[in-house]
């Protein structure tokens, strides 16, 4: 998540799903209204089971046991996350704009107020994104708030218009592993072996789809152990011959003993998966930021694979950054 704050954070979320800085803005104008950004609010007079919870006060079906106060919590506690947590709310209604939605979260934009399901992503300004997101997305009984809420939209347009998208380089591959892995998390990204970029590492780390060896490629160009040339010499989506393996003995990695491992080293079961090792067992893979074909939501996190799955197997490679003495100081 990038920002300083809450709405720069959604922002930035907004803007790298795909969505127009004139929808984004009308978006943070309703949230203004609805929540004034605090992500740990419920609605007066209710609980959090039965209230509206949350940045856009997701509420049940007629304050029942179901709807989107419930999904929203289920989705938190697949993850191991409170539904406090700001990160899971914004994947959440990222997730609630795309059709298809995650698994938990539901598309929820509608035709509604002459209004339809287009309107907020086309908007032309701010306003009417504000108004179009109000009617199809938050649907509130009644219009009393709608000029504020265009108002607000405004107000965000101005003030985040002209800024620029903080990029992720450099620092603990580790480090890297966290920002991709929430970078696509916030973009919707859905895993796919045939609907890939190919030849630009850096139209990969914008695209909509992703493998595991296109995670992996990620995370060593913006931790800055690859650079765009030495990635894209290779084909950076495959763990076989003329991929990962090919491409890191070209850039000077060599190979260790599994008993060897340590954080930050590359793990490839040639042909068939890589991972990044994070200590203690645990890996970071596509797993922890991508839709998974099967819809499955992302796990948000690295999770125990090495000792069960890897460590032993003849056809696993594990390879060593020259710049990882162990310190994860690259």
């Amino acid at each position: 998540m990038y920002g300083a704050t809450t709405e720069e954070k959604i922002w930035w979320a907004l803007l790298d799903a795909g969505y127009s800085k004139e929808s984004a803005a009308g978006v943070l104008g309703n949230i203004w209204i609805e929540s004034r950004f605090q992500y740990d609010v419920v609605e007066y007079g209710y609980n959090e089971f039965n209230g509206g919870i949350g940045l856009c006060q997701w509420t049940n079906n007629d304050r029942g046991s179901t709807g989107r106060n419930q999904q929203l919590r289920d989705y938190a506690a697949s993850k191991g996350k409170e539904w406090t947590d700001l990160a899971t709310q914004i994947e959440f209604l990222i997730a609630e704009l795309t059709p298809g939605g995650n698994g938990y979260a539901e598309y929820q934009l509608m035709n509604n107020h002459g209004y339809t399901t287009e309107s907020w992503a086309n908007a032309s300004t701010p306003e009417e994104a504000a108004s179009a997101f109000m009617w199809t997305f938050e649907r509130p009984q009644s219009n009393s708030t709608e000029a504020e809420r265009q108002q607000k939209a405004r107000e965000y347009y101005e003030l985040f218009k002209d800024t620029e998208r903080p990029v992720v380089t450099g620092g603990s591959i580790l480090t890297v592993c966290e920002q991709v892995m929430n970078d696509m998390i916030a973009r919707n990204v859905h895993y796919s072996l045939s609907n890939l970029t190919w030849g630009d590492i850096e139209a990969a780390a914008q695209h909509p789809y992703a493998c595991c060896a296109t995670y992996v490629s990620i995370v060593l160009y913006q931790s800055g152990l690859l650079t765009a040339d030495q990635i894209n010499a290779f084909n950076y989506n495959y763990t076989g011959s003329g991929g990962i393996p090919d491409m890191l003995s070209a850039a000077g990695w060599t190979q260790v003993s599994h008993d060897e491992i340590q954080p930050g080293d590359v793990i490839n079961d040639v042909g068939n998966h890589v991972l990044i090792y994070a200590g203690d067992g645990l890996v970071y893979d596509q797993n922890c930021g991508v839709v998974s074909s099967s819809g499955r939501a992302p796990l948000g996190g690295p999770y125990s694979a090495w000792f069960s799955r890897y460590y032993g197997n003849a056809n696993v490679q594990v390879w060593r950054s020259p710049n990882n003495s162990g310190a994860l100081d690259v």
